[in-house]
């Protein structure tokens, strides 16, 4: 009797953890310009029913993939932008990828600058962990709990610099028994390939970093998402996810690391679609055990989901750093 006692206790501590750790979602925002331009009803209606519906969600993040606002120096497109992601604010914490759109022209400073660091989206959310520089939203890095666990994320600024590259690479070392997500907001084409130059890919002189606006001789240069991969992504064992967004369209490519783990990289951009995507928002949801996500898109403007293979589709995580180490659960013993 005390045998059969022992071992009833046991499984019931072991499914006590498994219905701690449920599945989780995580909400992508991606390149809003054109809501913040003319459709800001659209914003609104995607970070209303986002803070409506997180609690059953289970969403303890949102990214938003850069290109908040579709003219950099715009005073009016940046207070749509406030508005918007207001109902967010102490409900779902949000961090940032800054996008192309989002700077001042670079070209009478040669710098990189913004207004967002001069606004109400730059108050520090509680998951805010870490920045490059201070005072300045441009690269940080927030770590939040999902699932029963801590994950990190990095979000990184558009075509990031040598500088840029090598705090990254510095955070992630600092975190290696954290899965982490790193956002940026030019990296993968809509033709699964990551970005990169010497590939001709449609578009480039629009999306590729190198090719845009100024960007390639401000001092630091740029990197597109080959190079951000090289020197970044694949040499660190945690990374999971890779987001982005900038090229029209939506995609995915999964690659392996260094250490032989499955890297998802998704593209996820609804700007070149009507009304600047009509509300859109990619969902990402992981399963209790970290061993499956699914990615789905839904559209709070007309209450419809998007059914689709290029938005609707499933990701194997296992032996990557997002599945639920074995160890973390007791195993039941006789005795």
């Amino acid at each position: 009797m005390k045998r059969c006692l022992t071992v009833v206790l046991l499984v019931l501590g072991v499914a006590a953890q498994l219905w701690a750790a449920e599945s989780w979602t995580l909400a992508l925002l991606p390149d809003t310009q054109n809501y913040c331009e003319k459709w800001p009803a659209h914003y609104e209606a995607q970070t209303r029913w986002l803070s409506e519906h997180a609690r059953e969600l289970r969403v303890p993040m949102a990214i938003h993939l850069g290109d908040i606002v579709n003219v950099g120096n715009s005073t009016a497109q940046w207070q749509v932008a406030e508005k918007a992601m207001a109902p967010l604010r102490g409900v779902v914490p949000t961090a940032y990828a800054w996008g192309n759109h989002d700077y001042l022209d670079p070209a009478p400073s040669g710098k990189r600058a913004s207004l967002f660091d001069k606004g109400p989206l730059a108050r520090p959310e509680p998951t805010l962990a870490g920045v490059m520089e201070p005072g300045s939203l441009a690269n940080s890095y927030h770590i939040f709990r999902a699932g029963g666990r801590a994950w990190l994320a990095l979000c990184l600024e558009y075509g990031p610099r040598d500088r840029t590259i090598a705090w990254a690479n510095r955070v992630l070392e600092q975190y290696p028994g954290l899965p982490a997500i790193v956002a940026t907001h030019a990296y993968l084409h809509h033709s699964s390939q990551r970005l990169r130059l010497a590939a001709k890919q449609e578009g480039e002189m629009w999306f590729n970093p190198h090719a845009y606006a100024g960007f390639e001789r401000l001092a630091g240069g740029v990197s597109d998402g080959e190079e951000l991969w090289d020197r970044l992504i694949r040499r660190h064992a945690n990374v999971v996810f890779v987001f982005s967004g900038h090229v029209f369209g939506s995609a995915h490519l999964t690659s392996r690391n260094d250490a032989g783990a499955l890297v998802h990289q998704i593209l996820t951009d609804f700007q070149g679609e009507a009304e600047g995507g009509g509300s859109l928002l990619p969902l990402l949801t992981i399963a209790a055990d970290g061993r499956s996500a699914q990615m789905r898109c839904f559209a709070p403007s007309t209450g419809k989901w998007r059914d689709d293979a290029a938005t609707h589709y499933d990701l194997d995580l296992r032996g990557t750093a997002a599945e639920v180490p074995s160890r973390c659960l007791p195993t039941p013993t006789l005795r």
